[in-house]
């Protein structure tokens, strides 16, 4: 909304208007951060160029913040306890383990197997020697997860105006996951109260003291 050279007397003053009035309607501080992470979470305006970058990365980290508190919340279930502990719990200890070997005579052992030719693989593991993973990499954090996410996310291009936004975000739901959840949670909120006051006028009209003993199939197709 700001203003151009280019701009004649009458666009100035309707940018100024328009500019004054979101001013006074936008005052409180959280129903705007609302606002900056839908604009965020919404590919069609995520660039945020509006603000500056100090601002681009609060609204950002706030984000991750709420995206992590918002996975542990979906993650907390019920745990009940299984059949196998209760079992386990009502068993009785049984008895003591052998003793491990000294020291001395596994030195002996490793010494004598030193002296064996190396055995050969078996056909397990000449099949799966290449896809077998040795080493698992520790679990990531739901903050580590959304911050891969959302630099992935972040460096795509933007979608044009014309894209329906919560199209984009169920077929890029199983590249971003986390986000995806956000997003319908943030984008699926209606903007206006505008389509439910139209059911209500609509109702009005149709449902009267002249009209009470219409049934409800008749209704029903009247709203479709």
């Amino acid at each position: 909304m700001k203003e151009a050279h280019s701009d004649s007397s009458l666009i100035r003053a309707i940018k100024d208007k328009i500019s004054t009035d979101l001013q006074q309607r936008y005052t409180d501080e959280d129903t705007l951060q609302f606002l900056l992470e839908s604009c965020l979470l919404d590919p069609r305006f995520k660039t945020l160029p509006y603000l500056d970058e100090s601002r681009r990365n609060d609204v950002v980290s706030s984000l991750k913040m709420k995206c992590s508190l918002f996975d542990t919340k979906l993650a907390v279930v019920k745990q009940e306890p299984t059949q196998d502990s209760e079992v386990g719990a009502n068993t009785p200890p049984g008895p003591p383990l052998p003793s491990l070997p000294s020291t001395s005579t596994t030195q002996n052992q490793e010494i004598n197997n030193n002296d064996e030719p190396p055995s050969k693989k078996c056909a397990l593991e000449k099949l799966f020697c290449d896809v077998f993973v040795t080493k698992v990499e520790p679990p990531k954090s739901a903050y580590e997860k959304f911050s891969c996410e959302m630099e992935s996310y972040r460096s795509e291009n933007a979608i044009n105006l014309q894209s329906d936004p919560l199209k984009w975000w169920k077929e890029h739901n199983f590249q971003y996951p986390l986000l995806a959840k956000m997003a319908k949670y943030y984008l699926g909120i209606p903007a206006t109260s505008v389509p439910s006051e139209r059911v209500f006028s609509a109702a009005g009209e149709i449902v009267s003291a002249q009209r009470a003993c219409l049934r409800e199939i008749m209704l029903i197709s009247s709203f479709s």
